[in-house]
This record gives C-alpha cells, sequence and structure tokens, in this order.
C-alpha cells in the first residue's frame, strides 16, 4: 500500500513539475497560433446591394472555416473613401485584399497596395490597370449585354430604348442593338436612378412617352425601374433572387445572372492559392446566363446562382 501511495506521489510531483516548466516557459502558445492565422480584407463598393452582400456570405464562411481573420469594410458607393479602407486594412495587417470596387481610381489604392507587398483580387473590376492586381475576376458584361440584346431583337418588332447606367458596362447591349441594323430599335439616352427620388427621376418620369423599354446594369436599378416604370419592358443585368421573381410575375423581361457564387468561390480558390505560394490563374471570366419566363422555371427563385 505504502508503495501505491509513494508512486502516486511521485505522479503527481512529476505533473506539476511538467505543468510549471510548461508556464514558466515564456512561450505564448496562443500568441503562436494567431501568428499563423492569415488576416484577409475585403472592401465592397456598396454593401446595401445585394450582389456585395451574396459575395460576402460565400467569401467570409470559407475564410471562417479556415480559422483564419477576415476583416470587411462598406465604401458606400465613394470610391475616396474605399481608397482610405484600403489603407486601413494594410495598416491593421491584411495581407491579402478582395476588393469590389466604385470605379476606376481604384487604382490609386491598388498601387499603394503593390508598393507594401500586399495581395489584391479585383472582383467584377472597374480598374483601368488590370496588371496592378494580382488576380482579376471579371462577369462578362460586354457578352451579358449581348445576350440581352439579341432577346429582345427576337421578342420585340420595335424598341426605344433608355439604359440605366453610370459607366460602359452596358456597351454590349449597345453596340449588338447598332449593329443589328434595325431602324425601329434606338437607344435614347442613358440615365442613373439614385435610391432616394430627385429632379432627375422627376425629368425622366416626365420624358416616360419617349421610351417603351429600360436595360438596367444592376438589380437595385432594375427595382427602381420596376417601381417608377411598371409599364416598361424592363431588361437587367444581375439574376438576383428579386429579379428571378419579377420574371416570374411578368414584371421583367429578362436577366442574364452574374453568378456571384461563382465569382467569390473562385476569390477564395485564389486568395489561399497565393497566399500558399500555389500556382493561379491571374485573369478569370465568369460568363452570365440568360434568365427569361421561358427558363425561369430552371432556377430557385430565392436564390442567387
Amino acid at each position: 500500500m505504502k508503495k501505491i501511495l509513494s508512486a502516486i506521489m511521485i505522479f503527481n510531483i512529476l505533473c506539476i513539475a511538467a505543468m510549471s516548466c510548461f508556464f514558466l516557459s515564456g512561450k505564448d502558445f496562443s500568441q503562436a497560433q494567431n501568428e499563423s492565422r492569415h488576416i484577409i480584407g475585403a472592401c465592397y463598393a456598396d454593401f446595401g446591394s445585394e450582389y456585395c452582400s451574396a459575395l460576402n456570405s460565400i467569401i467570409l464562411p470559407a475564410v471562417n472555416e479556415r480559422g483564419d481573420i477576415f476583416l470587411y469594410r462598406d465604401a458606400d458607393d465613394s470610391q475616396a473613401l474605399q481608397n482610405e479602407q484600403i489603407k486601413e486594412l494594410i495598416t491593421a495587417g491584411c495581407r491579402l485584399l478582395i476588393i469590389v470596387p466604385v470605379n476606376d481610381t481604384v487604382d490609386e489604392a491598388l498601387r499603394y497596395a503593390k508598393e507594401m507587398g500586399v495581395f489584391t483580387i479585383l472582383l467584377d473590376t472597374k480598374a483601368r490597370r488590370h496588371d496592378l492586381a494580382d488576380i482579376s475576376i471579371i462577369s462578362d458584361d460586354y457578352v451579358n449585354g449581348e445576350h440581352l440584346a439579341t432577346y429582345l431583337l427576337m421578342r420585340k418588332s420595335s424598341a426605344n430604348i433608355l439604359l440605366l447606367s453610370d459607366d460602359d458596362s452596358l456597351s454590349g447591349f449597345a453596340d449588338t442593338i447598332k449593329n443589328a441594323g434595325k431602324t425601329d430599335f434606338n437607344i435614347i439616352s442613358t440615365a442613373y436612378l439614385k435610391k432616394e427620388p430627385d429632379e432627375s427621376i422627376t425629368a425622366l418620369i416626365r420624358r416616360a412617352k419617349d421610351f417603351d423599354t429600360i436595360l438596367a446594369c444592376s438589380s437595385e436599378q432594375a427595382y427602381l425601374a420596376c417601381a417608377y416604370f411598371p409599364q416598361k419592358s424592363i431588361l437587367s443585368i444581375g439574376g438576383s433572387p428579386g429579379e428571378k421573381m419579377r420574371i416570374a410575375n411578368g414584371r421583367l423581361l429578362a436577366t442574364v445572372t452574374r453568378f456571384p457564387s461563382v465569382i467569390g468561390e473562385a476569390a477564395v480558390k485564389g486568395a489561399y492559392d497565393i497566399l500558399n505560394n500555389r500556382h493561379y490563374e491571374t485573369s478569370i471570366i465568369v460568363p452570365g446566363k440568360l434568365i427569361t419566363a421561358d427558363t425561369i422555371g430552371s432556377y430557385d427563385p430565392e436564390k442567387w446562382e
């Protein structure tokens, strides 16, 4: 019995000694674990848009599942603010940034990131210099516009068209309409609707008789068009659940989906290929897909594609 007690006492003494060595060694194991985690940042043009929210719903959990740190910012549709946010995230220790730019003046921040040795991935980029980013993942809006124009030419015998866009993202649509050589199809104006009613919207409403068809460059512009001009034929680039619902109930003629799930997954793969020193593609083009009343039954109206 004494031998057993002695053995137990020796075992306890050894355990206490081992624990003492562990705590007195000065090594911070939690710190070492944190130091091995990647810090990844994301800057979204406008987190109020369904598209950016859909992207984040793919990227955020994928980073979290790997035990890494994910910091993201909303530029609220201001490129000047986004450029500052990019610099702040770099200061916060981000090794890689995923960016949905507001406009092409994001180039300034991309140059800064490159100078600081921080990797960048651009999604649906509006940057002038794609070479400033390590990876560009682009939804091909030129081809998307071609698809919508071809469908419109087939569906209608004539159209006076209003384009809702603040950039050249609808140029594929415009070129296809022009090159078709059909005199009864005309683009009469370009505008951009704001979330709050203003004089520009009032002016468009007064001119409503001048157009019968609208092409919107985004889901949000499509929703506003449906609200302000419910009697017009409306097409869009986006493919959100709201747009699919409007196709199903006849409010929207057609949309092209941008596949944020595919773009988000490609961004995550590209990020970890870079961070783990694996080969990666520098330019990825994600084709869209036309959704109409004839094909809406093949899609889930409650989800992005």
